[in-house]
């Protein structure tokens, strides 16, 4: 197995908080359901494991800072959700598809 890390960087501080969500629960749920392991340093996320799953986590995170962007509110609950479009190849316009979703867990 091949261990990897990538980063996605983050430009401001209430984007960062929001996409590690409450005692980051966000990130949490994000590093379990892929199963890699992540950190913040200086202004980015950095995602380690198998390429895999750094690149699953990659593309959850870019997608759920998409949602944090357009101005929606994002908790643990997408990420799942998140992750079945992404696995799904349905996620392209993410940030138009939960504009006004609840998710019931």
């Amino acid at each position: 197995m091949q261990t990897v890390t990538e980063e996605i960087k983050i430009e401001n501080a209430r984007i960062l908080s929001e996409f590690l969500g409450v005692f980051d629960e966000n990130l949490n749920a994000l590093t379990k359901c892929t199963d890699t392991t992540a950190y913040v340093d200086e202004g980015a996320v950095k995602f380690t494991g198998e390429k895999s799953s750094v690149k699953l986590a990659v593309e959850i995170a870019e997608k759920l800072l998409e949602i944090i962007k357009s101005g929606e509110k994002a908790d643990k609950s997408e990420i799942g959700y998140i992750k079945d479009l992404v696995l799904s190849g349905e996620a392209k316009d993410i940030a138009k598809a939960v504009s006004g979703v609840v998710a019931v867990t």
